[in-house]
């Protein structure tokens, strides 16, 4: 796994290997930041069940302003820091880190202000964690409105078919078995 685009581009991230952390590959990881574009520079993102953390290391490399990841298995929190160690003193500075459940990392950020441009979302596939996430995303009132939120999932799920979304859904990607879709307020 590596670093694909901005000044870390190249960089080898190390990452665990076990059942609940899947990276993004590649070539969807290209794709999704073709389409952002420039949206990343500059930005406030979240990395939400950040796994690898690979997604806001990314955004980081690109020019975001600051990047939250949040995960609650303690050992890729160990290894996402171990990662971004040595990056610049001013990139290190604008990570953070948390071991956290996507809940109560969501309504911390909500306590404190917090909003984001970009957000993140790489729940396990098949769990009703993306749809509670977006709501309380929607209730925390945690998205720019000009913000987006990206969910990465399983491509057998058909996104339209979930009425309690909080968000509009404009965007739909299929990579094989995987699939981004893309909300906006």
């Amino acid at each position: 796994m590596r670093i694909i685009g901005g000044k870390y581009r190249g960089k080898k991230l190390e990452f665990l290997e076990n059942e609940s952390t899947k990276p993004t590959a590649d070539i969807i990881k290209e794709n999704m930041f073709n389409i952002l574009g420039a949206k990343v520079y500059g930005s406030v993102c979240l990395d939400l069940f950040g796994g690898t953390g690979a997604l806001g290391i990314e955004c980081i490399s690109r020019g975001a302003k600051q990047v939250y990841i949040v995960d609650n298995n303690g050992k890729a929190i160990k290894n996402i820091k171990n990662n971004i160690n040595s990056f610049k003193e001013e990139d290190v500075n604008s990570i953070f880190v948390e071991y956290a459940d996507y809940s109560a990392a969501l309504h911390h950020f909500g306590v404190r202000g917090i909003k984001f441009d970009l957000i993140f979302l790489d729940p396990p596939y098949h769990s009703d964690f993306a749809i509670k996430t977006l709501k309380k995303i929607r209730e925390y009132n945690l998205l720019n409105s000009d913000g987006i939120v990206l969910w990465e999932h399983s491509a057998d799920i058909n996104v339209n078919l979930k009425p309690s979304c909080p968000f509009y859904a404009y965007s739909e990607r299929i990579y094989g078995e995987k699939a981004l879709t893309f909300f906006r307020c």
